[in-house]
C-alpha cells in the first residue's frame, strides 16, 4: 500500500486520514471501483482511459477517488425521463442508458448525485474540464465510467 499511497496527492490521503473510516479502507473502496471500470474494458482501451485520466487536474483526479472511495452513490429520486433522455443524446450516455434497461432511471440519478459531489468539490475551471473530458472520451470509456458511478 505504500508505493500506491505515494502516489496518490496529500490532500487525498489527509482527508482519507480524517475521516474516521481509515486510509486503507478508502483504498480498498477506490480500488476495487477502478477495477469496476477497467475490467469491462479491453486491455488498450485500460490503457488509454489510465493515460486520460493522468491528464485530469489534481482537484478532478482528487474528486474521482474520494467519491470512489464511498463506494456507494447511495439513495437516490430516479431521474426523470428528460434526465435519461439527456444521456440518451449523447454516445457515451446512450451506451450507458442501454445497458441499464429498467434500472436506467436510478442509475442516472446515482451518476447526477456522483457528479454534482464531485463537481461541488473542485474549483468551476477544473469542473468544466472535467465535464468536457468524460463527455469528450471514447463512448466506450465514457459508458464504462457511467456504470461504474451508478453503482
Amino acid at each position: 500500500m505504500g508505493n500506491i499511497l505515494g502516489s496518490l496527492p496529500t490532500s487525498l490521503v489527509d482527508s482519507w486520514e480524517r475521516d474516521g473510516a481509515g486510509v486503507g479502507h478508502r483504498l480498498l473502496m477506490a480500488q476495487a471501483s477502478v477495477v469496476a471500470i477497467l475490467e469491462t474494458l479491453r486491455a488498450e482501451d485500460q490503457e488509454e482511459l489510465v493515460a486520460l485520466f493522468e491528464y485530469l487536474p489534481e482537484a478532478a483526479q482528487v474528486a474521482i477517488f474520494a467519491e470512489l472511495s464511498l463506494g456507494s452513490a447511495g439513495s437516490v429520486r430516479p431521474a426523470t425521463d428528460e434526465d435519461i433522455a439527456e444521456y440518451e443524446g449523447t454516445d457515451a450516455g446512450a451506451l450507458a442508458v442501454a445497458s441499464w434497461g429498467n434500472q436506467a432511471a436510478r442509475n442516472v440519478a446515482r451518476v447526477e448525485a456522483r457528479a454534482r459531489r464531485m463537481l461541488n468539490s473542485m474549483p468551476q475551471d477544473h469542473a468544466n474540464y472535467l465535464l468536457d473530458w468524460i463527455w469528450g472520451i471514447d463512448s466506450i470509456l465514457g459508458a464504462a465510467v457511467l456504470r461504474a458511478l451508478a453503482k
